[in-house]
């Protein structure tokens, strides 16, 4: 079982509060990071959305296994 702990070593920690985007600082590629970044922002300009917060895989391969269990 993945521990909260470490989720944030899954991705990019990404939230959203009062409508502005807030991005973790470590990022494995920060070239991907702020393409995703561009994106969120471009819809928040035109959209409105609950504080919500996640984190994004921006590696090219899958960080958890169909057989894990998330807390």
């Amino acid at each position: 079982m993945i521990q909260k702990s470490e989720m944030n070593d899954l991705g990019v920690k990404y939230q959203i509060i009062q409508n502005k985007l807030y991005r973790s600082s470590k990022c494995m590629f920060e070239p991907r990071c702020k393409g995703v970044q561009h994106f969120i922002l471009d819809f928040l300009r035109y959209n409105t959305i609950n504080d919500t917060e996640f984190i994004l895989n921006v590696r090219d391969n899958p960080q958890i296994f169909m057989n894990t269990h998330l807390p």
